[in-house]
């Protein structure tokens, strides 16, 4: 990643870990990207790919343009993610 970068923040549970650590986790990336000149679009926090009882969190960083966010922004609906209409 670079200055001037876009990405798509992911702060993925691990299975036991509270939700107020995971966002604090993600105000520390928040705030890492911002010094470094990277643009968090769009962001999800909560548990996604879990293991049983297992405590941390996992981040993932996905680069994105326009037609990715477009793509991204589409309406979804699944046990995992629901948004749009």
């Amino acid at each position: 990643m670079q200055r001037g970068d876009r990405v798509i923040a992911l702060v993925n549970n691990l299975g036991a870990t509270p939700l107020s650590e995971l966002f604090g986790v993600y105000n520390r990336l928040e705030s890492r990207c911002q010094e470094t000149g990277i643009t968090i679009e769009r962001n999800l926090i909560g548990s996604y790919c879990t293991s049983l009882d297992m405590t941390g969190f996992s981040i993932t960083l996905l680069k994105v343009d326009d037609e990715t966010l477009a793509l991204w922004d589409a309406p979804v609906h699944t046990p995992a993610l629901n948004w749009g209409k």
